[in-house]
């Protein structure tokens, strides 16, 4: 299975819309429009709503780095096949 075509292209299609999604989208929403809202309400929750969203995005980060390992070793590797 890890030697065929439509392996290296899922895998490139995950590598490219997690990126997308998951890294650049959700740090845009969040610094453009969460954080300004943020600031002028300063109370508890907005505290607790920066800690969720760092743990989260640290999250994200972790897997986005194992998804882009494997991707590297599959190219290094040359293990796919046309």
């Amino acid at each position: 299975m890890e030697n065929s075509i439509f392996y290296f292209i899922n895998g490139f299609l995950l590598l490219i819309s997690f990126f997308l999604t998951r890294v650049v989208l959700i740090t845009y929403s969040v610094y453009i429009i969460l954080i300004p809202y943020m600031i002028e309400n300063l109370d508890i929750l907005n505290i607790l709503m920066y800690i969720g969203y760092f743990s989260l995005y640290f999250l994200n980060i972790f897997w986005f780095n194992k998804i882009l390992v494997k991707f590297f070793k599959v190219i290094k590797g040359n293990k796919v096949k046309k």
